[in-house]
């Protein structure tokens, strides 16, 4: 296993999210974890992000484990990636460094 991480930024209702979660989670085991950022769900909401996650079959033991992470984005991709302003956003963290990738890189 390696010791870097994927960020991933979507929001609910995107159908081309849906399936880049769905390709990043067939290789969870490859990475170190996966750190999913929602936009358009409101930051008080733990609710609907489980929800959100379960609907994709994000499994529990996941993110007990923190191999998946769930987080409300509450500006995070305009700080990392200012120049990303289309959804769905992948990102490959290695350290402090973030650098972005695309599917074929997966």
């Amino acid at each position: 296993m390696t010791t870097y991480r994927l960020l991933l930024f979507v929001a609910p209702d995107c159908v081309p999210c849906d399936a880049l979660v769905t390709q990043v989670l067939s290789r969870i085991e490859r990475v170190a974890g996966v750190d999913l950022f929602l936009s358009g769900i409101a930051s008080d909401d733990d609710a609907a992000v489980r929800a959100w996650a379960a609907d994709r079959g994000i499994r529990p033991e996941w993110v007990s484990a923190q191999r998946v992470t769930l987080n409300h984005d509450r500006g995070t991709l305009e700080r990392v990636a200012p120049l990303e302003t289309s959804l769905p956003v992948l990102l490959l963290r290695r350290g402090n460094q973030i650098t972005p990738i695309t599917r074929a890189d997966l």
